[in-house]
């Protein structure tokens, strides 16, 4: 059997970047990574984009997102201070997905179904 994972993207909208961005991260409405931090992920970057260019995001549907940690099948994931996935923690965090594939650790890829 295959190991490939694939993604499902819906909705791709672009935004100008305000760094260097690595695909397959969350980012922020900012343009930046999202931290995790308030609010919500607009989604997850579809290609490494420099500085002030603008970068395919994808808003919803299935997504590979590379991980900060270990992260288990089902799991509600949101970002770190890379845009890297790691799991939310209920109540505190703001769920940008749920993790459709399991994790070691971290750099990794998962499929992530974006809420």
């Amino acid at each position: 059997m295959s190991n490939v994972k694939t993604e499902k993207p819906g909705v791709i909208i672009s935004l100008k970047t305000t760094e260097n961005l690595k695909k397959n991260r969350f980012v922020g409405f900012t343009g930046t990574y999202f931290d995790g931090g308030a609010g919500k992920a607009l989604g997850v970057i579809n290609a490494d984009t420099d500085v002030d260019e603008y970068m395919p995001i994808t808003v919803t549907g299935v997504v590979l997102v590379e991980t900060a940690e270990a992260v288990s099948v089902s799991d509600a994931v949101t970002g770190d201070n890379w845009g890297q996935a790691r799991k939310a923690t209920v109540g505190t965090d703001t769920i940008n997905g749920y993790a459709l594939d399991s994790s070691q650790g971290e750099a990794e890829f998962i499929r992530v179904l974006l809420k």
